[in-house]
């Protein structure tokens, strides 16, 4: 939420790439979920800045899951439901 224009989707794609990045360049070495409510999440503009940081773009992407949500309710939910999938993938290991 804030000012159009004042730069929330290219930060918020920034924060994507970066916390993919390795703990030695102060990253999280994880992965993302996307909460899309504008419709305006871009792979190419994911693809430009994973090539800023020298990552691979396939699997900058591949650690991104995009989830297009709609109301407060379905962003709660989403986060719910990717949160117990991870916590379940988390065991299997």
């Amino acid at each position: 939420f804030g000012e159009f224009r004042t730069g929330k989707t290219q930060l918020s794609h920034t924060i994507c790439v970066t916390s993919q990045l390795s703990f030695e360049m102060n990253g999280g070495q994880g992965k993302v979920i996307y909460l899309d409510t504008e419709g305006n999440f871009r792979t190419e503009r994911i693809e430009s800045i994973a090539d800023r940081f020298g990552l691979d773009a396939e699997q900058t992407l591949d650690n991104i899951i995009v989830a297009r949500v709609f109301s407060h309710e379905e962003q709660m939910g989403s986060i719910f439901i990717h949160f117990i999938q991870s916590l379940k993938r988390s065991k299997q290991c």
